[in-house]
């Protein structure tokens, strides 16, 4: 692929006799508050706007990297954004026609999906309410959605070093633990 690509993470693979979908989560950063710090520039024209609302999906990490082959660039990329006062990382999800992923997706696989199809598929499958037969017909180009071993594992890491952090950085409370009797 030589344009942009989003990294995705796969949640949930349905492979049911009228629903062959799978459920994908990715990041975006947002602001909903009016800023004049977020900057419009598309080509060499900088637009003279304030910015009412942003969001913006994440597909790189900050710096030169294309990937975030490693734990760190995800967490860097996550403190970098969440410095700003206005701005936050959030996730969110989308289906995909199975057809369109390679091979057999597992939950926690990371994917890299080509930009104009991910636009195309969060155009038609953003909202699940509208989900019918024109995903069945879906079909893009062989290599717009392409497994990424490196991020899945770094993705893996990352999420199971915020798992330790929190229960490390808060201990449970014995008092209001579920009891028991074996």
């Amino acid at each position: 692929m030589n344009e942009r690509t989003i990294p995705v993470m796969v949640d949930a693979c349905k492979n049911l006799d009228d629903f062959k979908m799978t459920r994908v989560t990715y990041f975006y950063v947002e602001s909903i508050e009016p800023s004049d710090r977020i900057l419009y520039d598309i080509g060499q024209i900088e637009f003279p706007v304030i910015s009412l609302e942003f969001t913006g999906i994440v597909y790189k990490p900050l710096g030169l990297g294309e990937y975030f082959d490693v734990p760190e660039l995800i967490e860097e990329y996550f403190q970098g954004v969440e410095k700003s006062e206005f701005l936050y990382v959030d996730s969110d999800n989308l289906w995909i026609p199975n057809q369109l992923v390679p091979s057999t997706p597992h939950r926690g696989e990371v994917f890299r999906i080509n930009s104009r199809l991910f636009a195309k598929i969060y155009r038609l499958c953003k909202d699940d309410a509208f989900l019918d037969d024109r995903t069945v017909r879906f079909s893009a180009p062989a290599g717009d959605v392409l497994f990424s071993e490196d991020e899945t594992k770094a993705f893996k890491q990352w999420s199971e070093g915020i798992i330790k952090n929190a229960v490390n950085t808060f201990p449970k409370n014995k008092d209001l633990m579920v009891r028991w009797e074996e």
